[in-house]
C-alpha cells in the first residue's frame, strides 16, 4: 500500500526513533519494534479519522521542535480526544522520546504507560519493551519484569524474553538470565533460517553469560 507523504513523514519519525534510542533497546527488540510498530501500524482510515487531530499533532510536533511548554497539553488533547488514531501513538512516541533524551526517566513513563494501556497491539508490545528499558535506568528492575511479564503477542515473545535476560543480567541474576536467554535462542531457532543471525547473536550472548 503506498503512503501519502504526511504518513510517510510520521513513520519516518517512528523509524528514527528506534534509530536513535536503540542504546536502550538490545539489537534483537529494536528490530523487532520497528517491524511491527513501523510497517504494520499505519493503516490509512486511522492517519486520515480525524483533521483536527492532524492539526493537533502539528501544535503538539511544533512544541517537540521548540522544546515549548505546550507539550504537554497537546498530549493530553490528543490522548483523550483522538486515542484511537495513530497520531496518538506518534504523539505518545515522541513525548518519551523527549523525556529520554534530557534523562527524565520517570516523565518518560507516562507516554509508555499510555500506549500500553490504549494502543493496539503492535504498539503495546513495542511500548512495553521501551518502558522496560526506561525502568531499568533507574533500576527498577522488579517493576521492569512485571511490565514484561504480560506479552500482548506471541510476535514479541522472542524479544520480550531477550529483554528478561537483561533485566536479570543487570540484577546479577545469572541463573534467570540464562533460563531467559536459552528462551529466546529456542524461539529465534523456531523461526527457521531467517532468524540466523539472530540464533548466532543469542548464542554468543548465552557463551559469554558468567557461569554464576
Amino acid at each position: 500500500m503506498a503512503f501519502d507523504l504526511e504518513e510517510q513523514e510520521q513513520i519516518d519519525k517512528l523509524k528514527a526513533f528506534w534509530e536513535r534510542w536503540g542504546f536502550l533497546v538490545s539489537t534483537v527488540v529494536t528490530v523487532s519494534a520497528l517491524t511491527f510498530i513501523g510497517w504494520r501500524g499505519y493503516e490509512y482510515y486511522q492517519i486520515k479519522q480525524s483533521e483536527k487531530a492532524a492539526e493537533v499533532y502539528e501544535v503538539f510536533n511544533q512544541a517537540v521542535q521548540k522544546k515549548d511548554a505546550s507539550l504537554d497539553g497537546a498530549l493530553s488533547t490528543i490522548q483523550q480526544s483522538y486515542g484511537k488514531t495513530q497520531y496518538a501513538a506518534a504523539a505518545s512516541l515522541q513525548a518519551a522520546q523527549v523525556a529520554i533524551a534530557a534523562e527524565q526517566w520517570d516523565k518518560a513513563q507516562a507516554p509508555l504507560q499510555w500506549l500500553v494501556a490504549n494502543g493496539s497491539l503492535e504498539n503495546q508490545g513495542a511500548a512495553r519493551l521501551l518502558l522496560a528499558d526506561v525502568l531499568a535506568q533507574t533500576g527498577k528492575n522488579e517493576d521492569a519484569l512485571k511490565v514484561l511479564d504480560t506479552v500482548p503477542s506471541e510476535m514479541f515473545a522472542l524479544a520480550f524474553a531477550n529483554k528478561k535476560a537483561d533485566v536479570y543480567l543487570q540484577m546479577k541474576d545469572m541463573t534467570k538470565a540464562r533460563e531467559a536467554l536459552e528462551a529466546a535462542l529456542q524461539l529465534a531457532k523456531q523461526q527457521g533460517a531467517t532468524s540466523k543471525d539472530l540464533v548466532d547473536a543469542l548464542q554468543a550472548k548465552l557463551d559469554l553469560l558468567p557461569k554464576s
